[in-house]
């Protein structure tokens, strides 16, 4: 028998069913309707619209990482590189613009990569190459900088998030950086604490913005 490509559960006991949906599984429980997805660096359950139904067992949404978090040393070069001055740390940093990272496994370390890419002061997009097995396809994390005190993703930012990954925005680069850290899947969004992604040095702080009960494994 072909396996689904979206699978549906009702879940009405406290162990969920396995994956059935070769691309995603939409679960029903007793506080609303949730979105499952794997991938081999991690896996996720997210909220699609909270719902009071009668009869169900509750979902907690929860990421289960397959990987160690990104490590502090490979944050702090990212807040360099946003910051502007990674190259030469004595000179003035040049004037603000936004910047994109990927985070890719690569073996057994995170890989961080600067991809091609057209920056403005409000603005990043990356110039995609022809080949189908680029950066931007395998990215397991994708993060790019916003400028001081801009700690919302934007309207442009969750149009153009697509796909299955950890979403990042980094701000205040120049004072106390900040990371806020969400898990998307089709456009369906999850904020989560950072330091369950990134193993953030002391100077940065983590913006958590999740009124869900929530889960790591």
């Amino acid at each position: 028998m072909t396996q689904p490509l979206i699978g549906y559960h009702l879940i009405e006991q406290d162990s969920l069913p396995q994956q059935h949906g070769t691309v995603r599984d939409y679960l029903i429980g007793s506080n609303g309707i949730f979105v499952r997805a794997e991938r081999p660096d991690f896996s996720a359950i997210i909220p699609v619209q909270s719902l009071t139904l009668p009869g169900l067992m509750s979902v907690t949404p929860r990421l289960t990482l397959r990987r160690p978090r990104v490590d502090a040393a490979l944050v702090s070069r990212m807040i360099a590189i946003a910051f502007g001055n990674s190259e030469a740390p004595a000179q003035a940093p040049r004037p603000f613009v936004e910047t994109l990272f990927y985070f890719c496994w690569d073996q057994n370390h995170w890989q961080m990569i600067v991809p091609p890419q057209v920056q403005t002061c409000t603005s990043v997009h990356p110039v995609l190459p022809q080949s189908a097995n680029n950066d931007y396809q395998t990215a397991t994390i994708e993060v790019h900088s916003h400028p001081p005190n801009a700690t919302s993703f934007s309207a442009e930012d969750n149009q153009i998030a697509t796909g299955f990954r950890i979403f990042a925005i980094l701000t205040n680069v120049d004072t106390t950086p900040q990371i806020i850290t969400r898990v998307g899947i089709d456009g369906v969004f999850w904020t989560i604490p950072t330091h369950w992604v990134f193993d953030y040095p002391s100077r940065a702080q983590d913006v958590h913005l999740c009124s869900l009960s929530t889960q790591i494994i």
